[in-house]
């Protein structure tokens, strides 16, 4: 394989920061100039476009990798329900364009904006009709930015609700807030006036904590959102967006099991032969040998069989081949589709079906197409059940072999022997004892007492003699160290 169909076929990572509108011309432009065969191309989107309308019968979306961010999950109860609501009250024409809706957005809120300006008393009233407005423009947009929108409009509503409720005369009943002043770009500071009522609205706007289309909304002191979460979800082959993870601010990033589900998009047609193509392995497939066979009689195995039940059921013609590496398919760089084997000839369109004991990956699940399986296989580890005998006596001696407790024996007593003959050479073990006039020498370590000694240090308990001599304590520190 020359260098450059090598290249070509090598992993590539795109990012794109763009809207979603350019990034779908940006990716059918790029699938329909390389022509691509593999899903090499890996494009991560910056942004929250995934939660923009991507069509399911564009086929250039399948022919590569797709990952993004969604902030709208579809899935949570409050979604559905506001979708379900606002299903109801939409009067705006589905042909309408996302652009027109927007901009017819924008004025209704400007003019909403001006009568609250003038009739600030209502400015609660208004800022739930805007929110109503919203509702009917963020089901045909279905976009991250119209559900900001429609949260964002909810929080102040909900905030200058709870003033209203506190008796808080922010809008003032008289003079209201009057026509605003106009401040100039070269004015100072000093020139500058702070509303005293806007540190109140503050406040009580990062007290709000509610449930929204784009999740849990609440903010920190800073005024930052907190306790958010991000879906990270992948483009299929068929078009489908799947959830692959979650990205929150307090957990980071969790990925979850994704199931991919296939979809028929092309009928069968009974006017041609389709290339079947397998791998000698019994009893799946065999050569057969009891005479001189041409064509799909040469073979007999379970695969065979199951061929012609799907021909026959079909109505259609196919011809057996096998693979011409001998391998059931793996991803390979060198090859020419990235992948060898079974896989890499229905890759590279040189077969339309393989029938074969191969086994079901997840990697091999992202470009081929997998049936049910039709057998189940496990590997076991068989040992005999060990027999239960009843506690003996000697069952603590279980644990260590025969040998290791004749070892540990013969250390003891030769340890007691050592230590009973240092102590009887060392001048420090012997001491005078005075009894009814009389003086005489003794020593503690008789035999016995060595014994008892190195049997005590064993056990690990106290005994109520130590050597006093060097000789004794290093005989004595040994023993311990070992035991």
């Amino acid at each position: 394989m020359s260098p450059s169909i090598k290249i070509r076929w090598t992993q590539k990572y795109v990012v794109l920061d763009c809207s979603t509108e350019m990034a779908k011309s940006l990716i059918i432009g790029h699938v329909r100039d390389v022509h691509m065969g593999r899903r090499n191309y890996h494009y991560l989107m910056s942004g929250l476009v995934m939660d923009e309308r991507w069509e399911r019968d564009v086929k250039e979306y399948g022919a590569v990798n797709i990952t993004g961010f969604r902030i709208v999950d579809t899935s949570s109860p409050f979604v559905r329900d506001f979708l379900r609501t606002c299903t109801r009250a939409v009067t705006i024409p589905v042909t309408t364009s996302a652009s027109a809706i927007v901009t017819l957005a924008i004025d209704v809120t400007r003019t909403i904006l001006t009568i609250a300006t003038n009739s600030i008393n209502k400015a609660p009233t208004i800022l739930l009709f805007i929110v109503i407005i919203f509702a009917p423009i963020t089901v045909i947009i279905q976009s991250a930015q119209s559900a900001l929108i429609y949260d964002a409009v909810r929080v102040v509503a909900e905030a200058l609700t709870r003033l209203r409720h506190k008796k808080v005369d922010v809008f003032g009943e008289s003079p209201g807030l009057g026509a605003p002043r106009i401040i100039s770009c070269h004015s100072n500071d000093a020139d500058h006036s702070v509303w005293e009522h806007g540190e109140k609205i503050t406040r009580h706007l990062r007290k709000v904590e509610m449930e929204g289309l784009t999740g849990n909304i609440s903010f920190t002191y800073e005024g930052k959102r907190k306790l958010y979460s991000l879906d990270v979800v992948e483009m299929t082959l068929n078009g489908e967006t799947v959830k692959i993870g979650t990205w929150s601010d307090t957990r980071g990033l969790e990925t979850v099991a994704v199931k991919y589900t296939s979809h028929m998009t092309d009928l069968v047609m009974a006017d041609r032969s389709y290339i079947v193509t397998s791998i000698l392995e019994k009893p799946f497939l065999m050569l057969r040998k009891d005479g001189n066979y041409t064509g799909n009689d040469r073979y007999e195995g379970y695969a065979k069989d199951l061929a012609d039940l799907l021909a026959s059921f079909l109505g259609i013609n196919y011809t057996l081949q096998l693979v011409k590496d001998n391998k059931y398919g793996g991803q390979n760089d060198g090859q020419y589709g990235g992948w060898d084997g079974m896989v890499g000839e229905l890759v590279r369109q040189e077969a339309d079906i393989a029938i074969a004991p191969l086994t079901i990956t997840s990697s091999r699940e992202q470009v081929i197409d997998f049936t049910k399986p039709f057998m189940t296989q496990g590997i076991s580890i068989m040992i005999k059940k060990p027999a239960k005998e009843k506690p003996g006596v000697f069952s603590f001696m279980s644990p260590l072999s025969h040998e290791i407790w004749t070892c540990i024996v013969f250390a003891y007593v030769g340890v007691s022997i050592v230590l009973f003959l240092v102590s009887r050479f060392s001048p420090s073990e012997w001491k005078v004892i005075e009894m009814y006039g009389k003086s005489g020498v003794s020593n503690d370590f008789s035999i016995c007492n060595s014994l008892w000694f190195t049997l005590g240090a064993f056990m690990q308990q106290g005994v109520d003699i130590c050597p006093r001599s060097l000789s004794g304590r290093l005989v004595g520190s040994a023993w311990w160290f070992f035991t």
